[in-house]
């Protein structure tokens, strides 16, 4: 099978079919594009969610609470705690590992939440080290009441741009690689888009401000967030490519792999927010410093379309392989 994520046709037959026993306690059930549980523990709600880092070496503990704790807040909860699982490869150093668990308290830090437990183990079953995280938060179920279903014409807006985690990694780990081939100033700009991975601010302001739905972009891209979606209505999608930002080091990405597909590359730090016009969250967003785009609209029929720039109009294609693993090999052939 190929790397990433298993596919939403694999995860209907194979997957979702086994969930065990359904508790009364859970009022948010395993389901595609459902990136967190909800459970009722009688007075505010938990909100749980679990992630894996394997595409970054360097930076994948900073990395891992980050993404795990995306998930929460675009649920609409504050996250509070993570747990750590971390699989780790016979030739890792013990210098190794703290540079790991200093990244993990550097972003817990940043979140105001604790590491409250794990588990840390050399194995010889991995050829990599693996990070799984599993992020708590809470809400109110007040907000979880006051949230309305998508309706045809609702915006699709996009906080910061497109491939920020994809562009992160790729230029933190392979940055030598791009020398004489990026600016100097690109690469360096790129290794810092680490510093944006985080959704909490755009999160919690959307949060108070009308946003029906959030939805954070990882594997699959851009693209496959919004596909995800799709698929939590029975409503269909139009996307306006040339409305979709991506930072110019990411662009010089596609300068040197002309067949990169951007829209596909791997995005946390971007938050996909569903909302009324009249919510004019991108406004708010931009008082706060956070700029935002309306990439697109809910529709009326089922299509799931994207108008790309030269005007040409595509389908957007349930999400594949995403592009990192193709170019982590190309760059280790060069």
């Amino acid at each position: 099978m190929k790397a990433g994520k298993l596919t939403i046709e694999q995860l209907k037959s194979i997957v979702f079919p086994y969930t065990g026993t359904k508790r009364q306690e859970v009022v948010v059930h395993a389901a595609i594009g459902e990136d967190c549980s909800v459970i009722d523990l009688g007075g505010e709600l938990c909100v749980i969610s679990t992630d894996p880092i394997t595409g970054a070496s360097k930076d994948n503990g900073y990395l891992g609470v980050h993404v795990a704790c995306n998930d929460v807040i675009a649920s609409g909860g504050k996250p509070l705690g993570i747990l750590v699982t971390m699989l780790l490869k016979e030739e890792t150093l013990e210098e190794d590992i703290t540079m790991i668990i200093e990244g993990i308290d550097k972003a817990c830090k940043e979140l105001e939440i604790e590491i409250i437990g794990g588990h840390t183990e050399i194995t010889t079953s991995v050829k990599e080290n693996i990070l799984s995280l599993t992020a708590l938060g809470t809400k109110e179920k007040s907000y979880l009441a006051a949230q309305s279903e998508i309706e045809a014409g609702d915006e699709i807006i996009l906080t910061k741009g497109g491939a920020i985690e994809g562009t992160s990694i790729i230029f933190n780990d392979y940055g030598d690689r791009f020398i004489g081939l990026v600016p100097d100033r690109l690469i360096t700009e790129g290794q810092e888009m680490l510093n944006w991975l985080s959704i909490y601010k755009e999160g919690m302001i959307a949060r108070e401000n009308g946003a029906k739905v959030m939805h954070d972009v990882t594997e699959g891209g851009i693209l496959g967030g919004v596909y995800e979606l799709a698929e939590t209505t029975d409503l269909g999608i139009e996307i306006e490519e040339k409305n979709i930002y991506f930072h110019k080091a990411t662009l010089a990405l596609k300068e040197v792999f002309k067949e990169l597909d951007l829209l596909r590359l791997i995005s946390s730090g971007s938050l996909l927010i569903v909302a009324a016009k009249e919510a004019n969250i991108v406004a708010k967003l931009k008082e706060n410093g956070v700029e935002s785009f309306v990439i697109g609209h809910f529709t009326e029929n089922k299509d799931r379309i994207i108008k790309k720039r030269n005007n040409e109009i595509a389908k957007i294609e349930e999400p594949k392989s995403d592009e990192l693993w193709t170019l982590i090999e190309k760059l280790k052939e060069r």
